[in-house]
């Protein structure tokens, strides 16, 4: 079915004005912009269409708040906003020309750009656009990426906070494929020894795109480039858009491994430690961003907009219901467990800032404590409860606490410093059985940390030399145990460790009810899967 025009109005009557659509457009309608008529005629034309458009187009991931805009070095042709997005950076005319061309360079006649195609004053369009957002993404011709937001084009050496953002997660990963655009002056090139090399120049002199893969590969490796039309070499190429610092570098990892990966349990556990990594203004937004890659939709009109736990535990019913393992718990064992969830602290969201965890009374940055260059194979697979609870069943052993290596028994030392001997007392042949009448602390297998190991990164490889992670949990109240940390042996132990006696556990939070007391009402959630994805 072709699209109606809802909006047709000339560029030059945008600037320093705010584009209302409420006025306009009709709620819970998908609609596009025509780039063909942006850059032939300097007209912004939106269209809707009551069925979902069955023509080619681009999406745009950008950041809300992005880099300060700097007319020394960029060209500035006025810029508008929208009302309802107030708040977030203006769009930049001449930006939106770039966008509208590189569309156009992937054979795309249309674009869809948040800004212009959600009534960003309308819950109901609003909430709706949300629930289709994974499908708009997906079905796109390719997700062109604007890192320093939409006010002006960034440089390959400047620093970006999209790497940082909770919603770029899913723009980049649904997509077929994905570009860069950025301000570029070189022509038309190749970067060498990349799996994409080609730069693809959208305005002479001026912008271009390349696949997100060699950009991420360029931000934290040595990539070189050369031009076809002079022969230019730069020896080095200085890319600084996702990893201006080595702080970075475990989210790229994290997000160049997930996008190397055909591991179905590989790629959803780096869905969830990359979202981990990122941040937004809703905390829920932080579920409602990954939903869609599981393939799960929640109702977004279901959950408040600080309610992470309900989501995340109505994220997580479904992903076990559907054969998923608690990858998640292998997240980062250097994060504090959290005291609501079988699950690593979560960090602080904010719209500009960078996911924080406090650890030890002292707030550190998720992706300075989070390996990137790991993911966690073999966890164990389960349910949810509604009040969170993970139920499972994995090897056990019951432990005592010790000063030292006193004793003859097997020793064990968790990551927060305390040490601890597996009890086996009494016991037929040594073999470790669990009693949660008498045992406090148990040692509980849940997996082991593997190496990525795809295309470029095998450089990096090393040698760890604890592979096999438990989680040492404690009951606080009769079945029902949390997390107090982690314990990890080395494969010489794997023998010791398959001994071990399986037993069911169900781990949530130290107080059962500490959900409850967050409002979190799971009757309301609204959980299905998305039959169109």
């Amino acid at each position: 079915m072709a699209g109606s025009t809802v909006l047709s109005t000339h560029l030059d009557s945008l600037t320093n004005s705010i584009l209302d659509l409420t006025q306009i457009a009709t709620p819970c309608r998908y609609r596009l912009v025509d780039c063909e008529q942006l850059i032939i005629y300097n007209n912004l034309r939106i269209l809707e269409f009551f069925e979902f458009p069955a023509v080619p187009y681009t999406t745009i991931s950008y950041v809300w708040h992005g880099n300060p805009f700097d007319d020394t070095k960029d060209e500035d042709l006025g810029a508008f906003t929208v009302k309802g997005a107030e708040d977030g950076d203006r769009i930049g005319i001449h930006v939106l020309r770039h966008m509208c061309r590189a569309s156009l360079v992937q054979e795309a006649k249309f674009m869809w750009l948040d800004r212009l195609c959600i009534m960003q004053t309308t819950r109901e369009d609003k909430g709706w656009q949300m629930s289709q957002m994974f499908r708009i993404y997906k079905s796109c011709k390719a997700c062109i990426i604007l890192p320093s937001g939409i006010r002006g084009l960034a440089h390959l050496d400047e620093g970006t906070t999209w790497l940082h953002r909770g919603w770029t997660l899913q723009e980049v990963m649904a997509p077929p494929r994905a570009f860069v655009l950025f301000a570029w002056v070189h022509g038309v090139g190749i970067f060498q020894n990349t799996n994409y090399p080609d730069v693809y120049e959208v305005e002479r002199r001026k912008s271009a795109i390349a696949r997100v893969e060699v950009i991420l590969q360029a931000c934290r490796a040595r990539v070189r480039f050369t031009t076809r039309e002079r022969k230019e070499v730069i020896d080095h190429v200085n890319a600084k858009l996702f990893g201006a610092t080595r702080g970075d570098y475990a989210a790229v990892d994290a997000l160049t491994g997930m996008m190397e990966t055909s591991d179905p349990e590989e790629k959803a556990y780096s869905i969830w430690r990359s979202s981990f990594m990122r941040t937004s203004s809703r905390p829920v937004d932080m579920i409602f961003s990954i939903m869609g890659l599981f393939d799960v939709s929640l109702d977004p009109l279901a959950f408040q907009s600080h309610d992470r736990i309900g989501a995340t535990i109505a994220l997580t019913q479904e992903l076990l219901r559907k054969g998923y393992s608690a990858s998640w718990l292998g997240i980062s064992f250097d994060l504090p467990p959290s005291k609501l969830l079988a699950f690593p602290e979560f960090p602080t969201t904010s719209v500009d800032g960078m996911a924080k965890v406090q650890i030890k009374n002292e707030w550190k940055k998720v992706t300075e404590v989070v390996d990137g260059m790991h993911w966690f194979k073999d966890a164990p697979k389960g349910r949810m409860d509604n009040d969170g609870y993970l139920i499972f069943s994995a090897k056990a052993a019951p432990l005592r606490q010790c000063t030292g290596r006193e004793g003859k028994g097997i020793h064990l030392k968790a990551q927060d410093g305390s040490s601890w001997e597996v009890v086996t007392e009494n016991l037929n042949r040594g073999k470790p059985q669990v009693s949660t009448e008498t045992v406090k602390a148990i040692a509980v297998m849940v997996g082991r940390r593997v190496h990525y190991n795809h295309g470029w990164r095998s450089v990096y490889r090393e040698i760890d030399p604890h592979t096999f992670s438990a989680l040492l949990i404690r009951d606080h109240e009769p079945g029902k145990f949390h997390i107090v940390s982690y314990i990890h042996g080395a494969d010489s132990l794997q023998k010791v460790f398959e001994n071990w006696e399986d037993r069911e556990f169900a781990v949530g939070g130290i107080e059962g009810t500490k959900v409850s007391v967050m409002d979190v009402r799971l009757t309301r959630f609204q959980t299905y899967i998305n039959a169109e994805q």
